[in-house]
Order: C-alpha cells, then structure tokens, then sequence
C-alpha cells in the first residue's frame, strides 16, 4: 500500500483488500469510505498518545475541518511530518482494520 496514491488509485486498492471486485459501485464506495474512516481513526487512536499537547492541538483543528478529501490529505501531511514512521503505522493499522473486518466477516459467514 502506497500512501502517495491518487484518491481513485486508494480507492481500487481498497476494493481489491477487502475483496469487493464484483459488488455494486454504490456498495463499494460506502464501504471504503466506512473503511477508510476506521482506518483513519485507527491511525490517530494510535499515534495520538505519543504527540505532545501542541501537536495534539494542531491535529485536533486539522479533524475540525477535515470534512472533504483535502481535509484528509491536511491531516495525513500533518502527521507524516511529525509521526516518525508514519508510513509504517499507516500500514500497520490497515492490516489490522483489514484483519478484523475478514474475521468478522468469517465469523458471520459472510465470506
């Protein structure tokens, strides 16, 4: 996963991880934004603690004003600037949110 896509490269990315190649447009789009949400949240929930009370401030004004993709673009420039090993996080919390969502799936017989 390379977190300098173009929104439409993230989004076939997203359809090919969570194995929604043969579902409705209107399915896949609600989907990945839901995704993308618990990933984003993820990520913060995750480097959140290790940011100092500033950064956290700074980070809180760029979430007010993240209601579009440019608001999230804002927030994940932030955070590469002042995340060490942001990309690697970035990953990360995506296995996990992946991970989690396949297993909850199994477990309902979805898949």
């Amino acid at each position: 996963m390379d977190i300098q896509q173009t929104p439409e490269e993230a989004f076939q990315a997203a359809i090919q991880i969570l194995g929604l190649e043969n579902t409705p447009q209107e399915f896949q789009e609600e989907y990945v934004a839901e995704f993308g949400d618990m990933v984003i949240q993820s990520i913060i929930y995750r480097v959140l603690p290790d940011m100092d009370e500033a950064q956290q401030n700074a980070l809180e004004s760029l979430l007010e004003e993240s209601d579009n993709e440019e608001g999230i673009a804002k927030i994940f420039a932030y955070l590469e600037q002042h995340v060490p090993n942001f990309n690697t996080v970035v990953i990360e919390e995506t296995k996990r949110i992946t991970d989690a969502i396949k297993e909850a799936e199994q477990q309902e017989g979805i898949i």
